[in-house]
């Protein structure tokens, strides 16, 4: 790699194989190093704990899980947090409410609009 940007690294919490897939194929074809899929809340804590991503993208549910732990540690780490649900913004539950929102289902041109959102701001 030269002297340009860094690559971020990115980590996905998704566990339905598909939608984990093609974000994984979105977010590489924008450059970044993409971490997981991880299906489980414990395999995203073992992931943060070990690779310090500098962005996750959080699917609110994990089979009939929250996230909330995952997106604590990740507040804890200052890693920045884009959920990924069907939810709408006013259902959110109060512990990620004022996250950025990426609305299932998605296309390739939301992730790259909210991704780019992330890295402006």
């Amino acid at each position: 790699m030269g002297g340009g940007r860094a690559v971020v690294r990115v980590l996905i919490i998704e566990d339905e194989w598909l939608i984990a897939e093609d974000l994984k194929l979105t977010l590489q074809a924008l450059g970044c190093e993409v971490l997981g899929p991880a299906a489980s809340c414990e395999r995203a804590l073992d992931i943060l704990n070990r690779e310090r991503p500098d962005v996750a993208f959080v699917d609110l549910y994990l089979g009939p899980d929250t996230c909330e732990a995952v997106i604590k540690e990740c507040e804890r780490q200052g890693i920045s947090i884009v959920v990924c649900t069907g939810e709408t913004k006013k259902y959110l539950p109060e512990f990620c409410a004022d996250k950025p929102l990426l609305s299932k289902p998605y296309t390739p041109d939301d992730v790259a609009r909210t991704y780019a959102q992330q890295m402006n701001s």
